[in-house]
């Protein structure tokens, strides 16, 4: 089963933050709840098995309201275009190493 890795993970929650920090009509300490709530989706992020686009966006529209409520429209579709490569290149692991299984029971 397919789910994030730590560098996808990352990546994910730093496109977040960043265009958190990008907006102006927040206070800092607003900001800061946000970027808590932002970091609290690591290990969920994760867990996720077999991820889709769609599927995790939405997921995370649920658990972040806050966050998302304050992103500016185009947002939705740059965060939806990261899943989009992250998931192309995490179906690549995960083929590679289901190859490398395969040779390996073969042998």
């Amino acid at each position: 089963m397919a789910s994030f890795d730590k560098q996808d993970v990352k990546e994910i929650l730093g496109l977040l933050e960043e265009e958190l920090n990008l907006i102006q009509k927040l206070d800092k300490i607003e900001k800061m709840k946000i970027r808590s709530g932002i970091r609290k989706q690591a290990n969920w992020l994760m867990g996720v098995q077999n991820p889709t686009a769609d599927r995790v966006y939405r997921i995370l529209e649920d658990r972040l309201p806050d966050a998302f409520s304050v992103y500016p429209y185009e947002f939705s579709n740059k965060l939806r275009d990261l899943l989009d490569i992250r998931l192309i290149e995490l179906r690549k692991r995960e083929k590679l190493r289901l190859r490398e299984r395969a040779r390996q029971l073969a042998s």
